[in-house]
């Protein structure tokens, strides 16, 4: 599982959330053969066989953005969320955005689950708390024991050989991760978040 983040300003995210249908080809681009979930498919018979006034008419798809406003963090999501919030699962506030908050666009499936998105405004919030989140902090409170124990993704943490490559490989990650989400800030952007 990989986690990404997808540049969307707050126009484009409104867009998705009134035609949530159209985010497959939004994060993944309109050639892709990502499947849609069979939820969709069975939801879209559902609405052909109602007879009922014509639907109005769907909201123009939200232009694509270009391919270098899109990162991924590879599998290092699960073990950042971890260390910025102490936890394997929850998490409230700015630092727990991997996992937590943020707008569901639909139910729709891209992967791991529906996308979430965050507005600009939220974007900020986020690109503050991790601002003051520095990798010496993160990288004091890596522990692998606990890593372990929490079976954080993906299952490496425990042998203690790994221990310097496996927090380089977080604070790698983290680093790219905060410095995008300054820029997506700084544009006064918002972010489509997701796992694949």
């Amino acid at each position: 599982m990989i986690f990404a983040i997808r540049q969307a300003d707050d126009a484009q995210i409104a867009a998705l959330l009134e035609d949530p249908e159209q985010v497959i080809d939004f994060i993944y681009g309109p050639d892709t053969g990502m499947p849609r979930s069979r939820n969709l498919l069975l939801r879209r018979n559902h609405v052909r066989r109602i007879p009922a006034e014509p639907l109005p008419p769907s909201p123009p798809p939200p232009a694509p953005v270009e391919p270098n406003e899109m990162i991924d963090i590879d599998k290092a999501w699960h073990g950042i969320h971890f260390l910025l919030t102490g936890t394997a699962w929850e998490g409230e506030g700015p630092l727990g955005f991997i996992l937590n908050d943020g707008l569901p666009i639909g139910d729709i499936d891209v992967g791991y689950g529906p996308a979430r998105a965050f507005s600009a405004a939220e974007t900020q919030a986020i690109g503050q708390a991790l601002e003051a989140v520095s990798p010496a902090t993160l990288r004091a409170a890596y522990d692998p024991g606990k890593f372990a124990a929490m079976e954080i993704y993906p299952d490496i943490w425990d042998d203690e050989d790994d221990a310097e490559e496996n927090i380089t490989y977080l604070l790698e990650h983290f680093i790219a991760m905060r410095q995008f989400i300054l820029h997506l800030a700084a544009r006064r952007s918002g972010m489509i978040v997701f796992l694949f």
